[in-house]
């Protein structure tokens, strides 16, 4: 079961299921997350039930077959401290590649000042290439990535939009 969720997370396909353009830095107040995505391409959002009642997010933009995601799963809290991260990102590693893809690198990354725990993982699956940065932020767990060609992935592009993901607080109430 620990596993069921992390792998149900990484295979999700991206279907829309609402479109608007990107036209400046994405905010979702229910993820809590903002990310840049291109201003060429539509937002694409989604969710999708995943074992165990929990609901997958996910929002997207795809452009000139270069693809730029954000997915967040939202557990009951106090979930995620129970089991390792390492235990979380290594499940996500062995579903990756049950799945066809071969691990080109790992390597593991505190994201943010509050240094959340993360791993990025790049995988290499007949000629698309996906890099992924998993970060634990209880009782969130997102996944940020981009895919396409080998120089996107890991090029300017690509460190750029995950460079641009953050974190973000609720906005504070004016009562």
């Amino acid at each position: 079961m620990r596993y069921a969720v992390v792998f149900a997370v990484l295979s999700i396909g991206l279907t829309a299921q609402a479109d608007d353009k990107a036209e400046k830095k994405y905010t979702s107040k229910e993820g809590g997350f903002a990310v840049q995505f291109p201003t060429e391409g539509k937002v694409k959002t989604m969710d999708q039930k995943a074992p165990g009642g929990i609901t997958v997010k996910a929002t997207s933009v795809e452009v000139d077959k270069k693809a730029y995601a954000v997915i967040f799963t939202m557990f009951p809290e106090g979930t995620l401290k129970l089991i390792p991260a390492k235990t979380i990102f290594d499940g996500a590693e062995q579903g990756a590649a049950s799945k066809g893809a071969k691990k080109v690198s790992a390597k593991d990354l505190e994201f943010g000042k509050e240094k959340f725990p993360g791993r990025e993982l790049v995988v290499e699956n007949d000629g698309k290439y996906i890099r992924t940065q998993m970060i634990i932020a209880d009782p969130k767990l997102y996944i940020v990535t981009v895919s396409g060609t080998k120089e996107f992935t890991t090029g300017k592009e690509g460190n750029d939009f995950l460079k641009s993901f953050e974190i973000v607080k609720p906005a504070k109430s004016d009562e």
